[in-house]
This record gives structure tokens, sequence and C-alpha cells, in this order.
């Protein structure tokens, strides 16, 4: 094992696990059909995030005019999407609003990224695949760019060799690869296999810049991801200096080139359109607070 791959291997075992509760929820919510009642059981049985329901529904931003006290009655509110963003911010929130210095993000940078992303995901999802899984696409989205919080740390050490590559390089991917023969999206997908989440979830983190090289069943849900990552750089939420420093898989090229949807001047009402949707979240989210 050389000195990068150690660091790697030690950074991932230093990162705390997601709790059984959230990984059994993240593994129901991804799932096509559950039972409200089993997914009522698995949160009342993790206080921080019964308390988050409970907070979040009872804020402003839901302007309810009675107080809801069970979290049968929150969930109903609240949603698949919102609790499967709760879910994940109890658990991994405290790992992924940390300054990533090596990217030159600033704190919560990677957090607004990713939920812009997720936003992002849920929108054009239908569009790409009418039977997608939009709960599942939401929550992959979510953790798309989980490598960054380990690789972070490798290109601090790097910085010179990292000016010196973006002059030469005009894809980030390909800079990471060069510098330490591996990149944030097979670290993502090394964390996501070390916290037991699904398959599919390994699959898409590992496959999120490159989706026709992902295995054929999760392949469109790379793609959503793909385009959603692309959507929040676009609309000026990215995580630092490799933000719209990738290249367009040849699955999204086509898809460009074939439906007018994605001709530049729909692209932009889609982006106003994340954008709204995006800054409601976070007045909610500061109502909720």
């Amino acid at each position: 094992m050389n000195e990068q791959t150690a660091l790697i291997v030690k950074k991932i075992s230093d990162l705390p696990p997601l709790s059984a509760s959230t990984l059994a929820i993240i593994n129901m919510l991804s799932a096509d059909h559950f039972h409200m009642k089993e997914l009522v059981n698995l949160i009342q049985q993790d206080v921080s995030l019964s308390t988050l329901c409970l907070k979040t529904v009872n804020s402003a931003a839901f302007g309810l005019s009675k107080p809801v006290d069970t979290i049968q009655r929150a969930v109903t509110f609240l949603g698949s999407q919102k609790l499967t963003e709760l879910a994940l911010k109890t658990s991994v929130g405290k790992i992924v609003k940390v300054r990533l210095a090596g990217y030159g993000a600033m704190e919560m940078d990677l957090w607004e990224h990713s939920l812009k992303s997720a936003i992002a995901a849920r929108l054009i999802g239908p569009n790409i695949d009418p039977n997608l899984n939009a709960d599942l696409a939401y929550a992959l989205a979510l953790t798309h760019d989980i490598g960054k919080v380990v690789f972070s740390a490798l290109l601090e050490v790097k910085v010179r060799e990292l000016q010196k590559a973006q002059g030469q390089q005009t894809n980030f991917l390909a800079i990471e690869s060069d510098l330490f023969q591996c990149n944030h999206a097979e670290v993502g997908a090394m964390l996501a296999r070390e916290w037991n989440l699904p398959q599919v979830f390994i699959d898409v983190i590992a496959h999120h810049h490159t989706p026709s090289l992902c295995p054929a069943p999760h392949r469109s849900l790379a793609l959503v991801v793909h385009l959603a990552d692309l959507l929040a750089m676009l609309s000026g939420t990215g995580t630092g200096v490799d933000s719209l420093y990738y290249e367009l898989d040849p699955l999204a090229l086509d898809l460009i080139e074939r439906d007018a949807r994605w001709h530049e001047e729909e692209i932009w009402k889609l982006i106003l359109n994340l954008n709204y949707e995006f800054n409601l979240v976070l007045q909610n989210e500061a109502m909720a607070s």
C-alpha cells in the first residue's frame, strides 16, 4: 500500500459511520415501495432524527395551525425527500459542512452544492427516465460528492502540482487521477462501501462524472446526477476550484443534442427554477433553525 492509498484508507476509517437507523431509512426510501409504519418505527428509534423531524415540521416554514406532536403525523407532512435530507443531515451533516481547503471551498459550500444538486435531480429526473425513483435520485445527488471530504486532504499537500496541472488539463477529474492515481468519485464510492450504503450508491457515486461507464441498471440515475451536478455548478453553487472544470459525458452530450428541453434557452429557464427552489429551501431551513 503506497503512502497516498494509506492516507485515503485512514481518512475514511476516521470518519464516523452512518447510524444504523439512517442506513435503514436510506435503504427503505431507496426502495420502490415501503410501509409507512416501518418508516415511522425506524425514525422513532433515532432520538436526534425524531427531534429534528418534529422541530422542522413545527417551524414557521410549514405554517401549520396546530402543533405536530407525533412522528407519524410529522412524516406525513415532511414527505420522503425531506426525510431523506434530514436523515443524512443527522448522520453526515457535520462531515459535509466543513471547509474543503484542498478545493478552496468554504464551510457549507459542499452541503449547499449537494442540496442544490438533489433539487436539480428531482426537477430533471422524470424527463430523463419517467420510471425513475425520484426519492432515490434525490438521495444519490445529496451524497454524490462525499469523496471530496477525504480527497481535499490529498490536494492540500500538492498545491503547486495542482496549480500547474490546471494550466495544462481541462478536466479536474483527470488532474486528480494524474496526481493521485484515483479521484474523488472513486474515493466517494470507497466511503459509500465503508458505510454499507446500497450498491446503487456505490455505482452512481463512482460514476457521477462518467455515467456512460456506470453498470446498466443504474446508468439512468448516474446520468441524472451527472446533469444535476452540472446544473448546480452552472447556477453558481460549486465546491471551489473544480467548479465547471469537468467534461460532459457522451451520454449527456447525446441527450442535449437530441432533446429540445436541453437547448440553451431551456437550460437557463431550468436554472432560474432551480435557484428559486433552492432559495426557498434555504429560507425554510433558516425558519426551522
